[in-house]
């Protein structure tokens, strides 16, 4: 299917988030110790679930959150779609703190700081688009998984984040955007 200006942004997972051994982790140098787990029970029965939504048009386009996460993920879709996307960043932190198993307070929120819900990688999770007519049908299908609505794919050249004021936190076009992702990286 195309993916057309309004169509909804939702990030599904089933399991937990970290950095370590992550891309961020790596490019800084860092041995962040928030190795992400996987319930590969609740994984199975959440891509059956995902498989009935694609079965019945409900998914318009997936893409998974592995290297580099949400921001990667985000990115990608707006350089391959060539539309813009605004993100709302209130309903990323959700998507996140719904995929923390960590008990302690400090480093729970710790791990819903805007860079953790950007570029913590973990397995089970997808990036999609759908249409706003099929919110409902789309939400009852994946409600016993985490399922936050992010924002909305839009006619712009930038993907942007948003907070929950209705104010721009950064914004970047996608031709930088695309640059960036055609230059290597600067380690082995």
């Amino acid at each position: 299917m195309i993916i057309i200006i309004g169509d909804l942004i939702y990030i599904v997972s089933a399991a937990s988030l970290g950095l370590t051994a992550s891309v961020l982790a790596e490019m800084l140098s860092w041995s962040p110790n928030s190795l992400p787990d996987i319930d590969t029970i609740n994984a199975a029965h959440m891509y059956k679930h995902l498989h009935a939504a694609i079965k019945a048009g409900l998914v318009k386009s997936a893409h998974d959150l592995s290297e580099g996460g949400l921001g990667v993920a985000l990115s990608e879709s707006c350089i391959g779609s060539g539309l813009g996307a605004m993100i709302l960043t209130h309903r990323m932190s959700s998507a996140a703190a719904a995929c923390i198993r960590e008990e302690d307070p400090l480093k729970r929120e710790m791990l819903t700081r805007l860079d953790f819900a950007l570029f913590a990688e973990g397995p089970a999770r997808l990036l999609l688009s759908i249409d706003p007519k099929d919110r409902e049908a789309f939400e009852e299908q994946m409600s016993a998984f985490s399922c936050i609505e992010l924002g909305r794919v839009s006619s712009d050249s930038k993907l942007r984040f948003i907070n929950a004021e209705q104010n721009e936190v950064f914004a970047v076009e996608i031709s930088e955007l695309l640059q960036a992702w055609e230059t290597l990286l600067p380690f082995d």
